[in-house]
Order: structure tokens, then C-alpha cells, then sequence
């Protein structure tokens, strides 16, 4: 039971305070009061925590990128770079609208990030890029193609989520993610002639 309590409160002090860190940022938030709203006291907090803020920061972090990354990764059953990105556009479609809170915070806090965690959220990005790249491989000539091809995907992807999902565009242009993703797929195709 001591066990399930610790893992519990673990959560809830990681969970309140990445919604502190959203609404407040990183710096404005303090040990205090992410105690204060996990229901715990200072004292309790650096039990779970020894490297106080920073630390929750760290695993608060990890967390928010390393979800659903499975899930991307996960084959893709495609005939053609078309079909591809086009299972591609649906995979991301779920997976964006879950995690965009999250990703609008880490762009916005990125450059006041310790160095730790800027490295990290750079291998994070990378490595979904090289799960794009090797769904990609599969139907263009050659790796150079495939690694650009793969940014162009990554970079659309999280700029149609800014501006249709975050910024709500889609009440003045009616462009659902699933046309994006078909009109994506039907101009990206690879050079023929290399």
C-alpha cells in the first residue's frame, strides 16, 4: 500500500506541476506551490523529489515527449509514399490534439530550458524525425531523400496543428486534417530523375 501511495503522489506532484509550468512557465512556478496543489507538504515533495524543481521539471518533461511514440512508429501498411503519408496524417491526427498544450509550452519555454533539457527535447524531435524517415525510406530512392522528405513531413504536421488546431483557423478556412494530409501526400513526391 506504502508502495501504491508513493507512486500516487509521485504522479499527482508531476501532474500538478506541468499545469503550473503551462500556465505560469518553469521560472514563475515554485517548489511551494506545486506542493500546495499536489496536497502535499515542501517536506513530502523533496521525498519524492530530491532534486527539487529541476528535477520535476526533468521527469515532467520526459513525460510529455515520450508519450505516444509507439504509436507513430507502428508500421504503416502503404502501397505508395501517398498512401503512406496519408496513414501518416491520420496516426498524427490523433496524436496531436492530445499533445499540443504541451507542445506550445515546451516551444515557448524551450530557450529558458537548462541545457539538459533543451539536449533532450533535441533527441526527442530527432528520433521522431528518424520514425518518419524509416516509414518514408520504404518509397523514394535513396536516404538523402527520405531524412529531408521526413523534415518537410515533421514541419508540416506541427504547423498545420499551430495554426488549424491552436490558433483555430479552421473556422475561417475549412481545410479539415484529413484533406491536409491528402493534399500533402498527393504534391510530395519524391524526384524521379536523381
Amino acid at each position: 500500500m506504502a508502495r501504491k501511495a508513493k507512486v500516487s503522489l509521485n504522479h499527482k506532484i508531476l501532474e500538478q506541476a506541468g499545469m503550473l509550468f503551462q500556465k505560469q512557465g518553469y521560472t514563475a512556478t515554485t517548489i511551494k506551490q506545486i506542493a500546495a496543489a499536489a496536497g502535499c507538504t515542501n517536506a513530502a515533495l523533496y521525498y519524492h523529489f530530491a532534486g527539487g524543481k529541476e528535477q520535476i521539471l526533468h521527469e515532467v518533461i520526459r513525460s510529455m515527449v515520450g508519450e505516444n511514440i509507439d504509436f507513430v512508429a507502428a508500421e504503416i501498411p502503404a502501397e505508395n509514399l501517398e498512401e503512406l503519408l496519408r496513414g501518416l496524417s491520420e496516426r498524427i491526427g490523433v496524436v496531436l490534439p492530445r499533445i499540443a498544450d504541451r507542445i506550445n509550452w515546451l516551444l515557448l519555454q524551450y530557450p529558458a530550458l537548462p541545457e539538459t533539457e533543451q539536449t533532450f527535447i533535441r533527441r526527442r524531435l530527432r528520433q521522431i524525425h528518424d520514425i518518419f524517415e524509416t516509414h518514408i525510406r520504404r518509397f523514394v530512392p535513396d536516404d538523402t531523400t527520405a531524412d529531408r522528405l521526413a523534415w518537410v513531413v515533421y514541419s508540416a504536421f506541427i504547423g498545420y496543428q499551430q495554426i488549424f488546431g491552436n490558433m483555430d483557423m479552421q473556422h475561417a478556412v475549412d481545410f479539415p486534417r484529413e484533406a491536409y494530409g491528402a493534399f500533402l501526400a498527393s504534391v510530395l513526391k519524391p524526384p524521379t530523375n536523381l
